[in-house]
Formats: structure tokens, sequence, C-alpha cells
């Protein structure tokens, strides 16, 4: 081998460890995105945002199995926790969730959502930060998760409950349809709600929250002639009715038949 050859194939291995570490991160990258497609086709992901910089929530988003970008704009269901989880780190509430309590659903449900669970740091959910957190996720586009601004659903418990009732009467053209459950609103506000589709659920036997709490304002709602106001009395049920409720399908059926007309795109 004469010198120039020698001195091309030192070239050559020089070249090589220079750029092997880089062609060892890329092929990582590309197997960890390949891994996590995987892993949200078929089983759904869950990832956390630390968001108090911008004075929004923190919060867990949740992709539904089989997500994907090229899938088209998907509905958002905002969960707002009960007292119990306030102010402790937002990954607990990946056991409280709507998704985490199909696990143990007999039915097939079909669940598009992308789901958020924002986490509260006092007692008290704060309608304004609630939708001014939800406006920002939609402007996020390098996250590009595509959201319908026409299916943005809310639903709490307890804390949430009484929550998702003043969110929407603060925010009364924002939210398609609203489910609380173990909750309560106030019945002079219930004007506020008369275009917003409510569903109700409550336990005839909680002693923690008084069941008169959604009774009221869903009589005083039907009074008043709302077309979509009902409340689903649980007999002999408690306080903690989360999984009776979440784990059937109609309420997700329930949600996904209203929508509103805010997106220019849909009627076109």
């Amino acid at each position: 081998m004469s010198r120039r050859q020698v001195k091309k194939v030192r070239l050559l291995k020089k070249e090589w460890i220079v750029t092997f570490p880089f062609f060892i991160v890329v092929l990582a990258l590309i197997l960890f995105r390949l891994v996590y497609d995987v892993k949200t086709f078929f089983c759904g992901s869950t990832i956390v945002f630390y968001r108090q910089e911008y004075q929004d929530y923190d919060y867990l988003l949740h992709l539904p199995p089989q997500y994907h970008d090229f899938y088209g704009k998907r509905p958002l269901l905002v969960y707002l926790h009960g007292a119990g989880e306030v102010g402790k780190d937002v990954k607990i509430l990946d056991e409280f969730a709507p998704y985490h309590f199909l696990k143990s659903s007999r039915e097939e449900i079909d669940f598009p959502f992308i789901v958020v669970s924002p986490l509260c740091e006092k007692n008290g959910w704060e309608p304004k930060r609630i939708v001014r957190m939800i406006n920002n996720m939609i402007r996020e586009k390098r996250f590009r998760y595509e959201i319908d601004p026409d299916r943005i659903y809310l639903t709490g418990f307890s804390m949430g409950g009484f929550g998702t009732f003043q969110t929407a009467c603060e925010e009364p053209d924002f939210f398609a349809a609203i489910m609380p459950l173990a909750g309560g609103g106030d019945p002079g506000q219930a004007g506020q709600l008369m275009k917003t589709p409510v569903w109700a659920f409550h336990g005839d036997a909680d002693h923690v929250v008084d069941f008169e709490n959604s009774s009221k304002i869903i009589e005083t709602l039907q009074a008043k002639h709302h077309p979509d106001a009902k409340l689903t009395t649980l007999y002999g049920a408690g306080h903690g009715i989360q999984e009776i409720v979440y784990s059937k399908c109609d309420v997700y059926s329930w949600l996904l038949k209203h929508h509103t007309n805010r997106d220019p795109m849909r009627n076109k």
C-alpha cells in the first residue's frame, strides 16, 4: 500500500471517529420516536407540562390510543380534580383522569379525546386561568397537537365539579358541553348556562357534597326550559363516583354529540 493510500485510510478513520457519535445520536433519536409512536398507537401516552412560568396550571396531557398528527383535529376533554389532589405532584392525576377508569370498563368505548388534567395549587379553580391554559395549548404549534376548538369539553369531580359549573358560567360560549360530578353551582347564575349542554351526576348518599348542590341548579335550568340539562342520580352512591361515571361509554358519546361553531372552517 502506497503512502498516499495509507494517508487516505487514516483520514477516513478520523472522519469515521468524528461522525460515528453523531450517527449514534441520530439513530437513537429515530428509535426513540419510533418507540414513542408505537406506544402511542397501541396504548396512548401521558406527557407532563410544567407551565407556571406562563401563570398557567401545570397539567398532564394524555394522547388517546392510535393518535396520529395526520388524523385531523381531535376533541379536547379537560378534567378538573377534587380537593384531595390540591398541591400534589401533577403526575398523580394520571390515576384520577377519565381515561384511567376506562381500564375497568367492560364496554367497548370509543375514546378519541386528548385529555388535559391541570393541577390546582390551592383550593378553588380559577375559570380565567383554565381558559387561558386551553387557549395557550391550542396556540402551541410546536407541540403539533391538533385540537378542535369546536369540541372542547369540561368535566370535574367534587371541587372540580364546582369548578366545572363556575367556569362554564363565566365562559358560557367556550365549552361544547360540561359534565360535573358530585359538585354544584349557583342557581342564580343558571342563566349563563342556557346555551351549554349540561349532564350532572351525583350520589344521593353523598355526605361530603350535598346532593342538592347539583339538583337545585339543574332544576333551575330545566325550569328555564334549557334544551339539554339533566341530572343522573346515583342511588345509594356516596361521594366517590368517578369510576361509576367515567367507565361508561354513553357519557363520551353524549359529549361528542355537541359542538360549538367557533371554527370558521367547520361549515365550509
